[in-house]
């Protein structure tokens, strides 16, 4: 049936994965310094980070240290915050408070022009009701939706940028997206920007880690990239 832990040892869980974690990243830092390995970091960040923000960035990086192996990871901030305190991630790019500010992010809202054309407003609101497409719960952008649209019927909820787009795209409904994901469609006329007061919405990105000194010399060179833009 399984076992499970004590109150005694819940509460001895993070601490020991914090240990874990920094014993980690010590054996990292001495077999690069050593020079027994080719250096590495891994990185971890969200769907608009990894998918707009870091490949020209990491491509520029590799381009520099042709030495250095970059590992990607795909995840959400909570997950990213608990990777690094278990030495599973060096790095991670996810929304603030804590960590380094790295870039701010603008969202906004988009729809296709045909639905564009035909939406309703009360004033200078959307009128409620309108259907939007949306993440799953527990993204980011999801929970700002949640937040400032409360009034909004997600009618359909998808785990990647690519599918919120191509729904959006077919006339679904709206959606809340950052302006990084959607410039392309913006530029073909494939999507068009909706007036709304409650956007453009500025969330901060913010670089995460256990701390400068325990950053392997790959993953404090990564960082210092990541800062100079």
């Amino acid at each position: 049936r399984g076992a499970r832990p004590t109150a005694a040892g819940d509460a001895l869980v993070p601490h020991a994965r914090a240990s874990l974690g920094a014993f980690e990243r010590g054996r990292r830092a001495v077999q690069e310094i050593e020079g027994l390995r080719t250096g590495e970091v891994r990185l971890g960040g969200g769907a608009t980070a990894c998918t707009y923000l870091l490949p020209r960035r990491l491509a520029s990086f590799q381009d520099a240290q042709p030495g250095l192996r970059i590992r990607l990871r795909e995840t959400m901030t909570p997950q990213v915050l608990e990777q690094i305190q278990a030495g599973a991630l060096d790095l991670g790019i996810g929304i603030g408070p804590g960590g380094e500010p790295w870039m701010d992010d603008e969202l906004v809202l988009v729809a296709s022009p045909e639905r564009a054309a035909r939406l309703r407003f009360d004033g200078p609101r959307l009128s409620p009701g309108q259907p939007f497409v949306s993440f799953v719960e527990g993204a980011a952008v999801r929970g700002m939706v949640d937040r400032h649209f409360p009034e909004a019927e997600v009618v359909v909820e998808l785990a990647s940028i690519a599918a919120v787009k191509g729904h959006v795209r077919a006339g679904i409904g709206l959606a809340l997206m950052s302006r990084h994901a959607i410039l392309n469609d913006l530029d073909l006329g494939l999507l068009v920007e909706v007036p709304e007061p409650r956007t453009p919405l500025v969330r901060q990105l913010v670089l995460h880690h256990a701390g400068l000194d325990a950053l392997s010399p790959a993953a404090r060179a990564l960082r210092d990239w990541l800062l100079r833009g």
